[in-house]
């Protein structure tokens, strides 16, 4: 299903992958122009608004509205309806952002200044909003300072850590989308840059440069590329957009693969952990050649008493060693532990590095191929004499005609 917005204030909705109209009448009306629609999760809930500071909640396929919210006296640029259809965020021209409940229509926060300002007497005027897609923890807003700022979810202020993503535009942001797995945030701006940031991190892992300002991304579903709309009509497909060539991060080690963007964060997270395992392994194993080496180097001096190494992946201990009592032993695998959840916070820690050494070349992907927009239909000649049948006798010599106006039919008489 889609939904379309237009200057008459109209919003209708449509059937995929044909493009048939979905019921015999328009969804609701604004009195002014339609400026944002979004969908939630399950499609059956239709959030829209327009100029007039309206927000609407609407049935689908019955047209029938839930709920009309509103926001006084502002002018709203951007709308987003979070995954499990709770909140309902909206951004006004002034900066400010909204947020109700969608169930009474309570509103749940309002914030002054938060969001980039905008030129509201503009068409082409955009505050994206974007949720979180694990059910909308986090809320994505295009911020004051051509950054992106993080809220959590119910305290709606930004994130502890990493509640700003900045220094990947130079321009207003006018696009947002999460990945499908929500560990990428995909940002477009009005200069037509489009980064691409890891989350967690909050560092940017890759971008590319359109040929003008974004309108819209979107993620495939289920493979690493981006679909990329711009101001000028055109679109492409950025294939590729983080690279899975193993990068090499500082002193020359080999990095981590970045997660995929699809692929479910369960899953991300199992072999994240593998790798990470097997990276302590490879260093543990590291570690007792070198120790092996010390003392074959001491026997070959002379000093004979060294006891022998017992060589065993993940466990260090000597031969004719004495042995430690109860609590020492329990101390020993608490520091053990310790070391290995370092470890395993350095192994994490890969990626991080790999996307920032990404992050300064986005060679490692393939540039979009740009399409035009389809070139709009011919104009037609404002009058069409002979296109309707000759007048009845008696009816005088005039008579119908067609004729393309903003009244529709000319009847001369």
């Amino acid at each position: 299903m889609a939904a379309t917005g237009d200057e008459r204030g109209y919003v209708r909705t449509w059937q995929l992958p044909g493009l048939n109209p979905s019921g015999s009448s328009a969804a609701t009306r604004f009195q002014h122009r339609a400026v944002a629609c979004s969908w939630s999760r399950d499609g059956k809930l239709l959030a829209t608004t327009g100029d007039d500071g309206q927000v609407k909640l609407i049935t689908v396929p019955e047209h029938k509205v839930r709920r009309v919210l509103r926001a006084e006296g502002a002018v709203l640029r951007g709308l987003a309806l979070d995954p499990e259809g709770a909140f309902v965020a909206a951004a006004a021209s002034d900066g400010g952002l909204w947020l109700w409940e969608a169930a009474d229509g309570t509103q749940a926060h309002r914030a002054r200044g938060l969001a980039a300002k905008v030129d509201h007497t503009s068409s082409e005027s955009r505050q994206p909003l974007a949720w979180h897609p694990d059910g909308g923890t986090v809320l994505a807003v295009a911020g004051r300072e051509n950054d992106v700022v993080l809220l959590e979810r119910l305290s709606w202020q930004p994130l502890e850590h990493g509640g700003y993503l900045a220094g990947g535009h130079a321009s207003s942001i006018t696009a947002l989308a999460f990945s499908p797995n929500g560990i990428y945030l995909a940002s477009g701006d009005s200069d037509g840059k489009v980064a691409v940031w890891m989350v967690d991190k909050a560092v940017q892992v890759s971008w590319q440069q359109a040929p003008a300002g974004v309108t819209s991304i979107a993620w495939h579903p289920q493979n690493n590329a981006l679909l990329l709309g711009c101001a000028d009509g055109q679109f492409g497909l950025w294939v590729g957009p983080l690279a899975q060539q193993q990068q090499q991060q500082q002193g020359g080690a080999a990095g981590s693969q970045l997660p995929s963007p699809w692929q479910p964060i369960d899953d991300v997270l199992k072999e994240a952990d593998a790798a990470a395992a097997d990276a302590v392994k490879v260093d543990e194993a590291g570690d007792d050649d070198d120790e092996l080496a010390e003392l074959e180097d001491e026997d070959a001096d002379g000093d004979g008493g060294a006891p022998a190494v017992i060589k065993r992946r993940g466990l260090k201990s000597r031969a004719g060693a004495p042995a430690a009592s109860s609590a020492g032993g329990a101390a020993d695998s608490l520091a053990g532990l310790d070391d290995l959840l370092d470890d395993l916070d350095a192994a994490a820690g890969g990626a991080a590095a790999a996307a920032a050494a990404a992050a300064a070349d986005p060679a490692g992907s393939a540039a979009p191929r740009w399409r035009p927009a389809p070139p709009p239909p011919k104009p037609q000649a404002a009058v069409h004499p002979g296109s309707t049948p000759a007048p009845a006798a008696g009816c005088g010599a005039g008579g119908r005609f067609l004729a393309y106006n903003s009244l529709g039919c000319v009847v001369s008489k």
